[in-house]
């Protein structure tokens, strides 16, 4: 028995360690390109860095304005400005509270299993986790909407411990942790508050708890989440934006994403049929079709992985005798997970996070129901294996490539802009065509290191507005000094040194005169000495 022990030790280390190799070493070998919503994430951060005010100079606001038209959430941003901070400013540092926060889900994933299901069935599921297509994919690229399963998920955790263990403590403390996942991403609004109330409902019926207890988990949660409740509340209401104690809740004139919500479609029940259809179909099949998502035939959990969360939901739900506290928590998950794909148009892998930890969880116990022989457990491990060596090939070789080629990123202008900063020349010329949009224009900003005591005038950034030669009071912060001209047919370059998409380089007359270096979609032009 201490040898099995001794191996599951083993076992569990060798998991760890693995685990944080496959989410760490990517970042620091592979060129993967920027998200414009990580673009306006970091510059964001930068700014609440150095300034406390946001890219627009709002003073610490409770929920960014972002692109205008949309919003991003705050503590991503707050946590990879204190970063900026200590560090310094850079896409790892950005990106670096997403890949803590993965990494310590792990640990999170695995306790939690542990109390749950015991030892055996908690190293499946921890290994199910690590090998997560979602769960690698998540941990590389910097949305703010990546950070809500990881907060919810610790919450989920002192929760359990809390009603299972009748430790108070605990569960007073998972309504911080369920409190700021209100911070992590918009739809928490629904998400959270539905969970809460159908856990305590049920534990209130079954007499696991008292109203003493509800009513103090309430005044903690709602305590915490006041700052982001009241900004819904004065968008709702088209009240003035409300400045308490430095913190900004502030209106949005523009969009707040309305059109992503169901209650506000054209067609409500036209779009209701759409959005059951969608969600049935991604979790299903785990495939949007965004490639910084999933990569096509491993889907998010792998597709094999759902006959075994089926399996393990079923059980779980027969079983429920057993450990009612256990099934109503994960029960509820899946609930309010559904209920996110109903009200969340068009749904996609990213927008349905919350789900993602639920199934593996219930897959990695619906895998233990089934190898309990070990010819099937050793058939499973195979399978996993095969597939798991399959998605990292594709991971290394193709996934950069992959994302490159997106309208949501920087498609080598990034790569380009940082190129532009290591040459020695006073001035640069940027084509029409590559500073016309919005996303163009953060990208820009990204990565040429402007200091940020000039705030963005909120009107420029609009999406796709043209910013032409008014932009240039930007970046008049920035150490080179920028133009930006038209690049014609049969033009003739005089300048030192050109930004221009790829195609615009076969318009230049003269490019012969020109060193021209490429960046996929972008290429910069120095004059050959």
């Amino acid at each position: 028995m201490k040898n099995i022990f001794c191996n599951k030790k083993i076992i569990i280390a060798v998991v760890f360690a693995m685990a944080i190799c496959i989410r760490v070493i990517p970042q620091i070998v592979q060129n993967i390109d920027v998200n414009c919503d990580e673009a306006m994430l970091a510059i964001n951060a930068k700014s609440i860095a150095e300034t406390g005010k946001d890219i627009y100079g709002t003073s610490n606001p409770v929920y960014f304005e972002a692109w205008g038209a949309a919003g991003q959430s705050a503590l991503p941003t707050y946590l990879s400005a204190l970063l900026v901070k200590i560090f310094g400013y850079s896409l790892f540092t950005v990106r670096l509270p997403f890949i803590i926060l993965s990494i310590c889900s792990l640990f999170i994933v695995f306790a939690l299993s542990k109390k749950m299901f015991g030892t055996r069935t908690a190293v499946i599921i921890l290994a199910l986790t690590a090998i997560s297509p979602w769960h690698i994919l998540q941990s590389q690229i910097a949305l703010d909407c990546n950070m809500f399963p990881h907060i919810l998920l610790i919450g989920v955790y002192l929760l359990y411990v809390g009603l299972e263990e009748k430790r108070n403590i605990c569960t007073y403390f998972s309504m911080f942790f369920f409190a700021i996942s209100m911070y992590c991403y918009g739809v928490a609004i629904f998400i959270v508050p539905l969970m809460l109330t159908i856990i305590s409902t049920y534990e209130l019926i079954k007499k696991k708890i008292g109203i003493k207890q509800v009513l103090i988990c309430i005044l903690i949660y709602v305590v915490i989440s006041i700052p982001i409740l009241l900004m819904f509340i004065v968008n709702y209401f088209k009240m003035d934006s409300i400045n308490l104690l430095g913190i900004t809740i502030q209106r949005f004139y523009y969009s707040l994403r309305e059109t992503d919500i169901l209650f506000f479609s054209k067609n409500i029940v036209e779009q209701f049929v759409s959005n059951v259809f969608q969600i049935t179909k991604l979790i299903v099949i785990q495939n949007d079709k965004l490639p910084w998502n999933q990569i096509p035939g491993f889907g998010a959990i792998y597709l094999c992985s759902i006959v075994f969360a089926v399996i393990g939901l079923v059980s779980l739900i027969k079983k429920q005798n057993n450990n009612k506290t256990r099934a109503i928590i994960i029960v509820s998950w899946i609930i309010v997970s559904f209920v996110v794909g109903l009200i969340i148009n068009d749904t996609n892998i990213n927008r349905l996070n919350v789900i993602w930890y639920a199934l593996i969880i219930i897959a990695g116990y619906g895998i233990a129901l089934c190898s309990k022989k070990n010819y099937i457990k050793a058939a499973i491990a195979v399978m996993y294996a095969i597939l798991f060596s399959l998605f990292m090939y594709k991971l290394i070789f193709c996934f950069p490539g992959e994302v490159k080629k997106s309208f949501t990123f920087s498609a080598g202008l990034v790569d380009a802009c940082e190129y532009i900063n290591g040459l020695n020349c006073e001035s640069i010329v940027f084509s029409n065509e590559v500073y016309n949009t919005d996303k163009e224009f953060v990208f820009i900003k990204f990565k040429l290191d402007q200091k940020t005591n000039n705030p963005i005038d909120r009107f420029n950034i609009l999406r796709y507005y043209g910013f032409g030669t008014s932009m240039n009071s930007c970046l008049d912060d920035y150490t080179k000094k920028i133009t930006i001209n038209t690049i014609n047919d049969n033009s003739i370059l005089e300048d030192e040194v050109y930004l221009m998409s790829t195609n615009e380089k076969n318009k230049i007359k003269n490019a012969n005169e020109y060193e021209i270096k490429e960046f996929y979609k972008y290429c910069v032009l120095e004059k050959k000495k």
